[in-house]
């Protein structure tokens, strides 16, 4: 095991630290949105008054008309940074941020043409991101109904010389047309018909940009619903495996936790044997000490006694040198004395 020097934190700052992190992950809000809407259907569950209305304005309004009001409303908050209160309007409308409808979306469900104003500058939105939608929306709305104002007529004179002007422009129109009725007649109905012809085709166009884009859109939900199941279905995969690898985990550490209490064993098995067979070649050890040194002593023993038996045969050999001295002393005495008796008595008999 090694162990690994992490800085220690307090409390205080452990819980601004996990504060924080929730809040730029968005765990945060997401939390309070939640709890937002949850305490708002327990109040409409508890009232039954809101019910009714919700669903009857689900059921008059159509369901892509509304997600594209709200995802117009939602570029608004997104655009001027509103972020709590596009946190709560989320939830509120059932939209989450993946299921909002882009601009090029919205343009063409709105049947703008590209050669409107309002289509080039709804359209650089997309890059510049200086306005929102709604706010370029309600621009163009009022510059189109605009009303030029009528300078008023202080008097009569003025409001018929109005009228004498206009008189006499309608004649000057009226002088240059020279054709005949029947060319009239021609040219309006060819002028009719080209266009019937061009706005039969506007139309046609309309109807295949609304048909492609309510497509485009049903796709895309679709493709967002097919999404939703996959992610599910890989979260639950990814949940099983999980469960299946922290199984699997605690069976190798419980195995593994069991193969150390048995090395344990047995190495404390073999500790008391080894403590046991030191504890033998201690007592024998001690054993072999106790021969020896009795060995020693028994030879320490015998020596001395070899000591005290040489010291007697040398104390009787030196008392028997002493003897035959003695007694060769005594001889030779008493052969001088014998010697020198014999001579006398010798000298005696002559």
């Amino acid at each position: 095991m090694v162990d690994l020097e992490e800085p220690t934190l307090s409390e205080e700052e452990l819980k601004l630290k996990l504060f924080h992190n929730f809040r730029q992950r968005g765990i945060l809000t997401t939390l309070k949105s939640q709890l937002r809407k949850k305490m708002v259907d327990e109040l409409q569950q508890r009232q039954g008054v809101l019910t009714s209305n919700i669903n009857h304005c689900e059921q008059t309004v159509n369901q892509l008309n509304l997600d594209v009001g709200n995802s117009i409303i939602c570029n608004h908050l997104k655009t001027y940074r509103y972020d709590y209160a596009l946190s709560v309007y989320l939830p509120e409308c059932n939209l989450s941020e993946d299921k909002v409808y882009n601009i090029p979306d919205i343009i063409d469900f709105m049947k703008f043409q590209p050669n409107d104003p309002f289509y080039r500058k709804a359209i650089a939105l997309t890059t510049t991101a200086e306005q929102s939608l709604l706010i370029v929306l309600l621009d163009y709305f009022l510059n189109q109904n605009q009303v030029k104002p009528i300078p008023r007529l202080d008097n009569s004179y003025q409001r018929l010389q109005i009228l004498d002007q206009t008189v006499m422009d309608s004649h000057h129109t009226r002088d240059k047309n020279h054709d005949s009725v029947e060319d009239k007649l021609i040219a309006m109905e060819k002028e009719i018909e080209t266009r019937c012809i061009a706005q039969a085709k506007v139309e046609m166009e309309r109807f295949e940009n609304v048909t492609l884009t309510k497509m485009r859109l049903e796709e895309r939900t679709k493709y967002q619903q097919e999404l939703q199941t996959i992610r599910k279905e890989l979260e639950q995969d990814y949940y099983q495996k999980k469960e299946a690898l922290r199984r699997k985990e605690e069976d190798t550490m419980q195995h593994l936790r069991n193969q150390e209490l048995e090395k344990e064993a047995q190495l404390h098995l073999q500790r008391q044997s080894i403590l046991e067979q030191l504890e033998m070649v201690r007592s024998k050890e001690l054993e072999l000490k106790r021969c020896f040194e009795l060995n020693e002593q028994s030879q320490k023993l015998e020596s001395e006694k070899a000591r005290a038996a040489e010291e007697r045969i040398r104390m009787k050999e030196t008392s028997i040198s002493n003897l035959e001295q003695r007694y060769q002393r005594d001889l030779e005495d008493n052969i001088t004395r014998h010697d020198s008796t014999v001579c006398l008595t010798l000298l005696s008999k002559k």
